[in-house]
């Protein structure tokens, strides 16, 4: 029995890849001014990158990534704080700083 594909009584997802609609989930349609289109070209080209990592760079800057194990050893730290001297309250401090610093600057932060 053949299987006539249609836009009309296949939606193009059921026969796609897993993998494939994942990728396309995140797909988001945006309307931009006048003009930022070519912006947003003329500073992918000087980035050597695609329009679309250009955005998404653009965006990481703005809205970058949680840091969960960052997140998790300040909320052990703050646990603890009672029952550490001030010492050690202010060496962890350092720590800390010393990992957000790196967090914002794209390196490694396990604590």
């Amino acid at each position: 029995m053949d299987i006539i594909a249609s836009s009309y009584f296949l939606c193009p997802f059921d026969i796609m890849p897993e993998q494939e609609k994942r990728a396309l989930s995140d797909k988001f349609m945006l309307r931009l001014p006048d003009g930022m289109r070519d912006r947003i070209k003329a500073a992918a080209d000087a980035s050597n990158r695609s329009m679309n990592a250009e955005i998404v760079a653009t965006l990481e800057e703005k809205y970058p990534a949680r840091d969960d194990a960052l997140i998790e050893a300040l909320e052990q730290f703050s646990k603890q704080l009672p029952k550490i001297s001030m010492e050690e309250a202010l060496r962890r401090m350092k720590e800390f700083e010393d990992q957000i610093r790196a967090s914002k600057e794209g390196k490694s932060t396990s604590p």
